[in-house]
């Protein structure tokens, strides 16, 4: 894939994670469903570090394990270990809040507000390296 490509297609997942980002707020401020939210942040992580790698030439692993893909970053640029705990703490969020799984979970506010803090971090630092 010539190098415009890559940079088209990592302009696509970041305009997909931003995309998600603004529904999962407008969505929490307008229900107050926690799990949705936390999801959705997990989803603007894992595009993001997608976007990140498509950037490099590099095709991402078809996974949404976010520490899996942070590794992946890290082999380019070692700075990417700075957002390993915010990339660990969305992580959960994938399966739990997307299919029943007999757990009890509880995602409260505080548990969004985190999960919207977190992958703001991770969005910024990826914007500081990228753009």
């Amino acid at each position: 894939m010539k190098e415009d490509n890559f940079k088209k297609l990592s302009k696509e997942w970041f305009k997909k994670a931003d995309d998600d980002m603004l529904f999962a707020k407008a969505g929490f401020k307008e229900s107050g469903i926690a799990g949705n939210a936390c999801f959705l942040c997990q989803q603007v992580a894992e595009k993001y570090l997608k976007g990140y790698l498509v950037s490099q030439g590099i095709e991402p692993k078809r996974t949404h394990n976010i520490p899996e893909l942070l590794l992946e970053c890290i082999k380019i640029n070692k700075t990417f270990s700075e957002i390993e705990q915010e990339c660990k703490f969305l992580n959960q969020f994938y399966n739990p809040v997307r299919y029943p799984s007999g757990l009890v979970l509880d995602f409260d506010k505080d548990t969004a507000n985190k999960a919207f803090e977190s992958a703001e971090f991770i969005v910024q630092f990826i914007k500081q390296i990228i753009f």
